[in-house]
């Protein structure tokens, strides 16, 4: 069977993202809570939407916190790296005539400043981000919402993610 369609998520999945992330995240906290967090004791917080993992440690102002951890990731961009085979993959995948998209957990700023600049941004034509729908990965409103986008139909579509 060939797929129209492949949706990938990015973090974890196109990119290795982790350890800037939760570097990131470890400096914000220190900042706003003052607790100090090494990257591995933050680890559970990947793949989720930024707002979602900054409730559950507890942060009040959801929306500030988000743009700090925005800022401060900005100066672990060094560490973000395509995984190995990746660009040639989707260069495949696009030359075989797939139309390729992101479902992420990511916020629409966090994707057009953080991933769209990469090597990768420019072979996707559809992006779902954490701001266009109510309900996240892994509930099915992100990928309803591709369907619809993309006026594809499920059969056409395969999804590559954690």
């Amino acid at each position: 069977m060939r797929f129209a369609h492949v949706v990938f998520d990015i973090d974890g999945t196109l990119i290795d993202t982790e350890r800037g992330l939760m570097l990131a995240l470890a400096e914000v906290l220190w900042a706003l809570q003052g607790k100090r967090y090494q990257p591995e004791d933050l680890r559970f917080t990947f793949g989720l939407a930024s707002c979602e993992s900054l409730r559950v440690l507890g942060v009040e102002d959801v929306q500030a916190a988000s743009l700090m951890w925005s800022r401060c990731f900005a100066k672990y961009l060094h560490e973000v790296k395509p995984f190995d085979g990746v660009v040639e993959m989707l260069g495949a995948l696009r030359a075989g005539g797939a139309r390729l998209g992101v479902v992420t957990s990511k916020s629409r700023r966090e994707y057009e400043g953080e991933f769209l600049p990469t090597p990768l941004g420019r072979f996707f034509d559809i992006a779902v981000t954490a701001d266009d729908t109510d309900d996240h990965k892994p509930e099915p409103g992100p990928m309803l919402a591709y369907l619809r986008k993309a006026g594809a139909r499920p059969d056409e579509v395969l999804y590559v993610g954690d």
